[in-house]
């Protein structure tokens, strides 16, 4: 995974893109931040107070508020709400991310809907579900090697 990332970010080596330089194409909330070496691409929206850094964002996504990505790729028609961290992390197309979870070195495959206050760590997460909210939803999850 790192090496996915790396080669993703090595292309953007001394640049930060908000979809080709078109910053009109996409909305961001007060007081986010985009660092460099990012690109963010054309129709998203980013919450307030969210951040992101060292990291590669699709079309059409919507981030919300308190929003934290580093080092991560999102794909595109991407949803991930409030209070969520993602760090070395690998979200696929069309995927949700419930309000405050927290994924490091973890991956999200096509169409997942990730519940609220999930914990993954070094995992792909193969069904939907809740971690740790004790709702009685239980996701399953499946060790990652990190390549």
């Amino acid at each position: 995974m790192s090496t996915y990332l790396n080669a993703n970010l090595n292309l953007l080596k001394d640049t930060s893109q908000v979809s080709d330089g078109n910053q009109h194409s996409a909305t961001i909330g007060l007081k986010s931040h985009i660092s460099a070496e990012c690109v963010i691409g054309a129709n998203v929206k980013l919450g307030e107070r969210t951040t992101i850094k060292r990291s590669v964002m699709g079309n059409n996504c919507t981030i919300g508020d308190n929003v934290k990505i580093t080092n991560s790729i999102i794909m595109d028609h991407v949803t991930i709400d409030d209070n969520c961290t993602l760090i070395n992390a690998i979200v696929c197309s069309n995927s949700h991310l419930k309000s405050k979870c927290t994924l490091k070195n973890s991956q999200v495959p096509f169409g997942m809907v990730v519940s609220a206050n999930t914990r993954s760590t070094s995992e792909t997460i193969t069904q939907s579900g809740n971690n740790n909210s004790g709702d009685g939803n239980k996701s399953l999850l499946v060790s990652f090697d990190g390549n």
